[in-house]
């Protein structure tokens, strides 16, 4: 299982740096399966929120929640005291993207997409799902 200590900017806006979260893949596994997972985290943050946090690339934490539950990596996420916390990836940006399969959701977070829309389509016919939603893996685009 891989522990991941959630920082929190003075605002509250909890992040993981990539730098430590590829870090705690390294502590984890074996150099080789390490370096496919990284591989595979990096492809599938295309369809999540990214930002740059103190000179440094960081990831919300429910995309991390999304990401690993794709990849089956086991996660646990606590605070600066060790303190376990609760995360749901369902809202995620990369959760969006799965539900999207390459529709809106990949024009409107500029990912390749393989539909293409006419000015009389709607773009959000391509994110419209009645089904609950749900964490349903999917292969990175």
């Amino acid at each position: 299982m891989v522990t991941l200590e959630l920082t929190r900017l003075a605002s509250g806006m909890p992040y993981i740096a990539i730098s430590a979260l590829e870090a705690r893949l390294r502590l984890a596994y074996e150099q080789s399966e390490a370096d496919n997972f990284i591989t595979e985290f990096n492809a599938m943050m295309f369809g999540s929120t990214i930002a740059v946090i103190n000179d440094e690339t960081a990831i919300y934490p429910q995309d991390v929640a999304a990401i690993f539950f794709r990849l089956k990596i086991p996660v646990k996420f606590v605070d600066a005291n060790r303190k376990e916390l609760a995360v749901d990836g369902r809202g995620s940006g990369v959760q969006w993207h799965c539900h999207s399969l390459g529709g809106a959701a990949g024009i409107l977070k500029n990912i390749p997409t393989n539909k293409q829309y006419s000015d009389e389509e709607s773009l959000q016919s391509g994110v419209d799902d009645d089904e609950e939603e749900k964490l349903v893996p999917c292969s990175p685009s």
